[in-house]
């Protein structure tokens, strides 16, 4: 499976993105591929779209976690996420 950005940009391990405003780099954590944002995730931003979150870390939010809650109807396009 590709990762693609709401633009069909491929994602990959180094890159620079946005979710919802907020700056982070793609980075993978204890087998998962998901955002690592410096600071910490931004939890007020998300936690009203995200339906349910398991396995919340302070600065990491797995792609898994967000795609699970928020993709669309084409499987490997994480709609919410933009490539910088």
């Amino acid at each position: 499976m590709q990762l693609l950005d709401k633009y069909y940009n491929s994602i990959k391990i180094g890159d620079t993105v946005s979710l919802f405003g907020e700056i982070g780099q793609v980075n993978e954590e204890m087998g998962a591929l998901g955002i690592y944002f410096k600071e910490g995730v931004n939890w007020e931003l998300v936690k009203n779209k995200l339906k349910k979150m398991e396995n919340c870390k302070k600065t990491f939010i797995s792609f898994w976690e967000i795609m699970n809650n928020l993709t669309g109807s084409i499987e490997d396009v994480c709609e919410v996420v933009v490539k910088l």
